[in-house]
């Protein structure tokens, strides 16, 4: 079958991205292209999933559907929006989480801007976004590809004496995994987003608790620089900070998995 338009997927985070690289992997012979974000783009090399960065080669009469994920603030998710409602192409958005909704979209102090359909995980998303001011004729129950593809790992002790040796984790201490997130930048202390902590509290909270026995992990969520904790490497020998990992391993040789908000909790209940 010819087609005459492709789909435009544009992505700016990470969850969206795995998301979204789900649903590029079913597309069989339907065109695309994937627009990325130095932040998505580490999550569509993990999927081998071919991308672009430079949204100025796209030929937007070429587009006859904009696809985005959600993030906060402005960026290519919204950039995309708009030129949907410019051009007149259909606008799709997902929320993969259950927080934020409304707040995913605002474009300024009081202005949002909505595609013609969101797709939400399950019927409490769609009853929370209603609640949080978001029309209810936007919103589609469609699930969620990332937690319904979710593959128990058959791993043998063997496997993962070799995961701790290729990240340097000693084979006698339990493996505490962080979940590390940019709460900081995003739900700052004053805001009303502001949760009651953020990863550095966590993390003060968390180093308190650990024994002799035990190393952190930390996990560093895509959008963090690696230099971000390097000031802890001064102070505690039994740290160890990655961003680049198998995750379906990390949950499974973590002794303890910890973190705030993460997709990753969630995933790591269902394994």
């Amino acid at each position: 079958m010819e087609y005459v338009y492709m789909i435009l997927f544009a992505v700016n985070d990470a969850g969206p991205a795995r998301y979204i690289a789900h649903i590029v992997r079913e597309l069989d012979g339907i065109p695309y292209i994937c627009l990325a974000s130095d932040i998505s783009s580490k999550i569509f090399d993990e999927f081998n999933i071919e991308y672009i960065v430079d949204e100025n080669s796209i030929d937007i009469s070429k587009i006859g559907l904009i696809f985005t994920g959600t993030s906060l603030g402005w960026c290519i998710d919204k950039r995309w929006l708009e030129v949907g409602m410019e051009m007149g192409v259909y606008t799709i958005s997902i929320i993969e989480h259950w927080s934020l909704y409304k707040k995913r979209f605002e474009i300024g102090s009081g202005r949002y801007i909505f595609p013609n359909s969101i797709l939400v995980n399950d019927d409490l998303a769609k009853r929370e976004a209603i609640e949080d001011g978001i029309d209810e004729r936007l919103l589609k129950v469609v699930g969620n590809p990332v937690l319904e593809n979710i593959e128990r790992g058959d791993y043998s002790y063997r496997d993962g004496v070799i995961w701790r040796k290729s990240l340097n984790l000693p084979i006698d201490r339990r493996v505490v995994t962080f979940i590390s997130e940019q709460y900081r930048d995003d739900f700052p202390i004053g805001s009303k987003e502001y949760v009651g902590f953020d990863e550095f509290r966590v993390l003060d909270d968390i180093l308190n608790s650990l024994n002799g026995r035990d190393t952190l992990l930390i996990k560093l969520h895509p959008e963090e620089s690696r230099d971000k904790y390097s000031y802890l490497l001064n102070r505690y020998r039994d740290i160890k900070i990655v961003d680049k990992v198998d995750i379906k391993k990390l949950i499974t040789f973590s002794d303890i998995f910890i973190g705030m908000g993460s997709m990753l909790l969630l995933e790591a209940s269902l394994t």
